[in-house]
């Protein structure tokens, strides 16, 4: 008859390779939790400018003309020059705040003082100080810039059709409209 030998393995022989195991599988779930997030950060940036406003300084006026007299008359934007009439007549004046050295477009619109009285208006602008004279022409809709301190002038004068006019007081308006250009 044959004997069989029994072996046991004593305990503390077992636990130190299921602590090698349990170890090595801390180690390597730590580690792929580890490498699954990751942050950076990063900055914001934002430039924040003023506001527009847009003042009206004188009211466009065409003085006084009688009926008759002539068809139309212009008032020149750049010299206040008037074509016919008494004389006594005031080019628009229109001054812009936005920041400094900005662009911005500048749109108009006109109503007729009077369905027999039309009125094309004829528009200047500089970003320099009061240089009416050597303003350049501006059509609704231009894009210009604003000076070192986010100025910009406007004059208004144009021309009027007077060919069905008839005596009275008119008075029609002429609206500047300011936009950034961003």
């Amino acid at each position: 008859m044959a004997h069989a030998a029994a072996y046991t393995l004593p305990r503390a022989a077992l636990r130190r390779p299921l602590a090698v195991v349990l170890g090595l599988l801390l180690f390597v779930g730590s580690t792929s939790a580890q490498s699954a997030t990751d942050d950076a950060t990063g900055k914001a940036f934002i430039n924040v400018i003023g506001s527009l406003s847009v003042v009206a300084e004188f009211q466009l006026d065409f003085g006084t003309i009688v009926v008759g007299s002539a068809n139309s008359v212009t008032l020149d934007p750049n010299t206040g020059a008037v074509t016919a009439g008494d004389g006594n007549v005031t080019v628009g004046k229109f001054q812009i705040f936005a920041a400094d050295k900005s662009t911005i477009t500048i749109d108009y619109t006109a109503t007729d003082p009077d369905t027999n009285i039309g009125f094309t208006p004829s528009v200047v602008g500089d970003k320099g100080n009061n240089n009416q004279a050597t303003a350049a022409a501006l059509n609704s809709g231009d894009n210009v810039q604003t000076n070192n301190n986010g100025r910009y002038r406007v004059w208004v004068g144009g021309t009027l059709d007077l060919t069905g006019a008839t005596a009275g007081s008119y008075s029609g308006s002429f609206t500047l409209t300011i936009t950034y250009v961003l």
